[in-house]
């Protein structure tokens, strides 16, 4: 999809978020999401699968979040990278999405597995499933990117 300006990202940002309002609302979490200034004029890219992305790193956020003052804040940038260009106005970009939160945290030990099927995170009484953040690193690599924790 042709995303044509950080203001049309923006919309369907706010669109999207919609899911997450109940959940946010009755937890009291403070969410902020942020899409920077330098933004090109237009960029196309895969809004199908990057708000299925989202949508797993929000949802792990909520699911693992502090029980006092939560906070979820995703800061979205697009910047330029060096290589050959491979769109009609000659930009190449890169999308890049960061969530942080205050939630209750991730071990160094399970970092490392985290990202793959199965292996999920256990603390106190939440347990995960072990879907999310592998969904999210299949993506994320399927459309040449990374994850980072």
């Amino acid at each position: 999809m042709l995303v044509e300006s950080r203001e049309t990202l923006r919309t369907l940002l706010d669109e999207f978020l919609l899911i997450f309002q109940l959940a946010l609302k009755d937890h009291n979490i403070e969410f902020k999401i942020k899409v920077t200034k330098h933004f090109p004029k237009e960029i196309y890219f895969d809004t199908e699968r990057y708000l299925e992305i989202l949508f797993h790193l929000i949802m792990n956020s909520i699911k693992f979040k502090k029980q006092e003052d939560p906070k979820i804040h995703v800061r979205i940038r697009c910047k330029p990278i060096e290589g050959p260009a491979n769109d009609t106005n000659g930009w190449v970009s890169r999308v890049t999405t960061e969530v942080s939160d205050n939630g209750i945290g991730i071990e160094k030990e399970q970092q490392a597995t985290l990202l793959y099927t199965f292996k999920a995170k256990k603390k106190g009484a939440v347990q995960g499933i072990g879907i999310g953040l592998s969904t999210v690193r299949s993506v994320t690599e399927a459309l040449g990117g990374t994850v980072r924790l």
